[in-house]
């Protein structure tokens, strides 16, 4: 059985890099209910699967119905201290003295970064497509807009491992540096600068 922290990001305001788009208390309090909203299709979707794929067990504490119960509560700015837009405040504040203050002040990161998976699966992508690949697979007509040689590498697998076209409407991207993935209300650009 695993401990997992599914749920603090949504319930307690931990994706600072959106909110710092909103413009007013009431865009970020929007923000806060769509990722509380969509936690089923993306978090606890990936947890889900990811026990099952690995006969795991998790426990998800930040989701027990009266810490949800408990976090609905909780006004927005204790979870989003300004001016920092510093996402799950209140979370941090209760862990002082707990855990490490490297721990509970980190800055949020993609989970491929995170766990350090990434640049390990950049390099490993690079070493099977180039620049140009990516490019010539980009101007084919029916073909997903990708980002990186990476997200090629990850698509040929899918493809190999899926081949029947009617597997490609099961998968749904996820992906905020694309602005169809905010709502309307929020500015991608903004919310993620210098990306």
């Amino acid at each position: 059985m695993r401990l997992v922290g599914r749920g603090a990001d949504e319930f307690f305001a931990g994706y600072d890099g959106q909110f710092r788009a909103g413009d007013n208390p009431e865009e970020r309090a929007g923000m806060v209910d769509y990722a509380i909203e969509a936690a089923h299709d993306t978090v606890l979707q990936r947890l889900d699967r990811l026990n099952a794929a690995n006969g795991y067990e998790s426990r998800v504490p930040f989701l027990d119905s009266a810490v949800i119960d408990f976090a609905l509560k909780i006004p927005l700015e204790c979870k989003i201290r300004e001016p920092e837009m510093e996402g799950k405040w209140i979370l941090r504040r209760a862990f002082e003295g707990i855990l490490p203050d490297h721990l509970i002040y980190q800055t949020k990161r993609f989970f491929s970064q995170g766990s350090g998976v990434s640049s390990v699966m950049r390099r490993l992508a690079e070493k099977k497509f180039s620049e140009a690949d990516l490019e010539e697979f980009n101007r084919r007509p029916g073909n997903p807009l990708l980002s990186s040689v990476e997200e090629l590498y990850y698509h040929r697998i899918f493809k190999r491992t899926f081949p029947d076209p009617c597997f490609d409407r099961l998968v749904e991207r996820w992906d905020p540096l694309r602005p169809a993935f905010f709502p309307a209300w929020v500015k991608p650009d903004a919310a993620y600068p210098g990306m």
